[in-house]
């Protein structure tokens, strides 16, 4: 195992953030003003302005939140509710996800469809795949009534689930109820949601919700009784967990547009025991918030946008009296990303440049550290600066679909981290630079297939007993949108 060690400052570091000013520049005053000229007459080559939106990442949120079950590390995992690091995590796990996966222009297309599919798989070592698949469909039963389905398939370093959830939602004039059930065999990891929309061209959409959280969790634990052979880990909740979520989705008014999104987990307690050995129990406490914020405006066909992404998570450990434990540390994770993007569309050809800025803290603390996946404090603090270029040629209707991406990675972090030499099996190498490359066919605007190869910008130098490596992996994509 290997400790991350601390980005230096010099040539090289001062090198890579040069390359983001310049690549940004160079697509400002190259890729903006092409779009800006004047339209083919064409009209079934013309694509409306693209949009980002939010809406992908509250969802993936909602789902790490609802389904901690099936995540690395199971229920109890104190190393962070978003699982930001897990051990088989290398210096190019957050690359590979970033060439692979969907973007939040991507997401825009995809949640404008009724009825949706979309998968991908990318390697990241020689013997495994990440790949997720999600899919959902709104089914009109009458004018006022939907049943709604989502599912989403993922295996990868932070989670190996199939999440599926079936909602049901009534429309009166511009007010929508409604509730929604998730689906799995484990039943104290079960949730129930109600929810209420409003949606009127003024003010745009409005969405509140309420969740209870591992609903039947204390009725089949404290009142019909785990069968200790079956089940022998008790969970039985002093507070049980409930989440709170908004979202807000304005109209464009005068070429601008905005989203915010939050939400937020009170503290919930439970004590955890063993039914075999009584004197093996321990309190649980966790609680959550997020908020997310878009606002972008369209020029003619090019659109620029900032958003702004917060996530906390804390969870605190300890020992009842009795315990066989002495634990009593709290672990809490905080990220804070800015990222600002443009986006132009012109003939068959569509332009993003993405550039994200993240602080993350990882914080542990208390007085025992046992039981503890680190079994000390730890203060571990992380900047990162990620720039991502895509340029795509795609047919108004169907044919070749092609792709070429450019993505640079940096980070910055403390060097007080000798503990995770005992976490952590990889050295966390920066920066890191990739060009990936897709070649699909479409069969219509929203809906293609495509496969791709990525190629190492600077072919891993520090790697001592091998030569460069410019071929980083090979990776796929289906997407299907009505």
């Amino acid at each position: 195992m290997y400790a991350i060690r601390k980005t230096l400052p010099g040539a090289k570091g001062r090198d890579f953030y040069f390359c983001l000013v310049a690549l940004g520049a160079l697509l400002a005053l190259g890729v903006l003003p092409a779009a800006q000229a004047q339209v083919p007459t064409d009209t079934t080559a013309h694509t409306p302005p693209r949009r980002a939106t939010l809406v992908g990442w509250a969802d993936r949120l909602h789902i790490a939140i609802r389904d901690r079950r099936h995540a690395h590390g199971g229920l109890f995992y104190d190393r962070g509710l978003l699982r930001r690091f897990t051990p088989s995590m290398d210096h190019e796990y957050d690359i590979d996800l970033r060439t692979y996966r969907f973007t939040f222009a991507d997401d825009a297309d995809w949640y404008d469809s009724a009825t949706a599919f979309r998968t991908y798989m990318g390697s990241i070592n020689r013997s495994r795949f990440a790949t997720a698949s999600h899919f959902r469909s709104h089914i009109a039963l009458d004018e006022r009534q939907t049943v709604l389905l989502t599912g989403l398939q993922q295996e990868d370093l932070r989670a190996e689930r199939f999440f599926v959830e079936v909602g049901y939602r009534y429309r009166l004039g511009p007010h929508h109820f409604g509730f929604d059930q998730t689906l799995a065999s484990y039943k104290p990891d079960l949730d129930f949601g109600l929810f209420y929309t409003f949606a009127a061209a003024p003010v745009g959409t409005l969405r509140l919700a309420l969740t209870l959280l591992d609903v039947a969790n204390n009725f089949i634990f404290d009142i019909l009784g785990a069968d200790p052979t079956l089940e022998d880990t008790v969970r039985s909740y002093r507070r049980p967990p409930r989440l709170l979520t908004a979202q807000w989705i304005s109209p464009t008014w005068r070429n601008l547009r905005g989203e915010v999104h939050a939400g937020v987990q009170p503290p919930a307690r439970a004590e955890v025991h063993s039914q075999a050995r009584p004197a093996q129990r321990f309190t649980w406490e966790d609680r959550l918030h997020y908020v997310g914020a878009l606002l972008e405006a369209r020029f003619g066909p090019v659109t620029l946008g900032a958003m702004y992404r917060e996530t906390y998570t804390r969870i605190r450990r300890g020992a009842p009296p009795g315990s066989v434990f002495t634990s009593d540390f709290a672990s809490a994770q905080a990220s804070r990303t800015l990222t600002l993007y443009g986006l132009a569309s012109r003939w068959r050809l569509h332009a993003e440049a993405w550039l994200h800025h993240e602080r993350y803290r990882d914080h542990q603390f208390g007085t025992d550290f046992d039981e503890a996946a680190l079994p000390a404090a730890l203060d571990y603090r992380e900047g990162r600066t990620t720039f991502h270029a895509r340029l795509t040629y795609a047919p108004a209707k169907r044919g070749l679909r092609l792709a070429f991406d450019y993505i640079a990675d940096g980070r910055t972090y403390n060097d007080d981290l000798a503990i995770l030499n005992q976490y952590l099996r990889f050295r966390q190498h920066t920066p890191n630079g990739r060009f990936a490359l897709q070649v699909g066919y479409a069969f219509s605007r929203r809906t293609y297939v495509a496969i791709g190869g990525a190629f190492d910008a600077g072919g891993d130098p520090f790697h001592k007993d091998r030569s460069l490596t410019r071929y980083d992996g090979g990776f796929a994509r289906v997407v299907i949108a009505y």
